[in-house]
């Protein structure tokens, strides 16, 4: 390998463009966002509500954020969320 970003990797930079800096900084930002999504979900299973496309977007993004190095255990509301939304019917069938 070239040290290059390889296929199916979580790997989007190459390694001579990545900087520690910029990685705390992004993960500072992400967690903020997610302190505000977590503060929009107290008893609520949805944030509209009833399920809509928000949370199925929302959820992808949060799942895509969760493979990474951001911890989510500080947000109890998004991870009482992202399991009402992964138990929803279409979503649940997919996990069998």
């Amino acid at each position: 390998s070239d040290g290059g970003v390889q296929a199916h990797s979580l790997d989007w930079l190459p390694p001579e463009q990545r900087s520690a800096a910029s990685k705390e900084k992004a993960i500072t930002d992400v967690t903020a966002c997610l302190k505000i999504l977590d503060q929009a979900l107290p008893d609520k299973s949805f944030l509209l509500g009833d399920y809509s496309l928000v949370d199925t977007h929302l959820q992808g993004f949060v799942g895509w954020v969760s493979s990474m190095e951001v911890d989510l255990s500080a947000f109890a509301n998004v991870l009482f969320w992202m399991k009402q939304c992964s138990e929803r019917p279409a979503l649940a069938a997919l996990a069998v």
